[in-house]
């Protein structure tokens, strides 16, 4: 494997390949960190697994495959050991190794285009599904020659009424009211409908009954009616208090 000089090293390059190579998500994870403490020419990069792991949010395990990864593809070169008693990490350099579309698979700009194209009509035809079963929820039927017929072109014919049905509503203003009774139709021309709703101050005298015989109220010589209580004794208490005297 022959490793370019810095001064040959394109970093833009190197990310193209690496997004276009078909490599676990993980793998590019750690590259791209690795590649932010690179110096321009793609040198210097020397991150340890512990600081990788925190940045990336992966397992010690995984970030060490990863890297090893990088480095069996070309795409990562050990530059110089670390001294693990000194606390220094070993030093890495991004490279691309002349023969690294040879050890991985990369999509073309070409691929890259139609899998994009494909992905992005298979993301238009799904929404263009979910708007219109969302439109053709409601299903409102449409009514039929039945309904449309048994509806009356005129208001005022379909809104007869039997006596009966019309004491069913409810009154249309707060007001108390009261319902008049039914009662056998008398003949006379001032008597309500039976179904009429009349306030009690306005309700007409009930002149089909027979008049009552009034007969005029007996008063003792005090001015009270004449008569006895229950129990027997007068009305009048000033009568009572008379006969008790005169008992007496």
């Amino acid at each position: 494997m022959t490793v370019p000089s810095p001064d040959e090293f394109d970093i833009f390059a190197w990310e193209r390949i690496l997004l276009a190579a078909r490599l676990p998500a993980t793998t590019k994870l750690v590259a791209f960190a690795m590649r932010t403490h690179a110096d321009p020419d793609g040198t210097r990069v020397w991150p340890g697994i512990a600081r990788l792991c925190v940045l990336t949010e992966l397992s010690y395990a995984t970030v060490r495959r990863a890297r090893r990864q990088l480095v069996d593809v070309g795409l990562l070169a050990l530059h110089k050991r670390g001294n693990r008693r000194r606390g220094k990490a070993d030093e890495y350099r991004l490279i691309l190794a002349e023969d690294v579309l040879e050890r991985v698979e990369s999509l073309t700009p070409s691929q890259i285009d139609e899998a994009a194209e494909a992905i992005a009509d298979a993301r238009a035809e799904a929404e263009a599904a979910r708007r219109a079963k969302k439109q053709g929820s409601p299903n409102t039927p449409e009514p039929s020659d039945q309904d449309l017929d048994a509806t009356p072109e005129n208001p005022d014919q379909g809104s007869e009424t039997t006596p009966d049905d019309s004491d069913q509503g409810s009154p249309a203003s707060g007001e108390t009211t009261i319902r008049a009774h039914r009662k056998p139709r008398s003949g006379v021309a001032s008597e309500p409908p039976p179904n009429q709703v009349t306030k009690p101050q306005n309700r007409p005298a009930p002149t089909h009954l027979p008049a009552q015989p009034q007969t005029a109220r007996e008063k003792c010589p005090h001015g009270i009616r004449t008569g006895t209580r229950g129990d027997g004794t007068l009305a009048c208490a000033l009568c009572r208090r008379e006969a008790t005297r005169e008992a007496s």
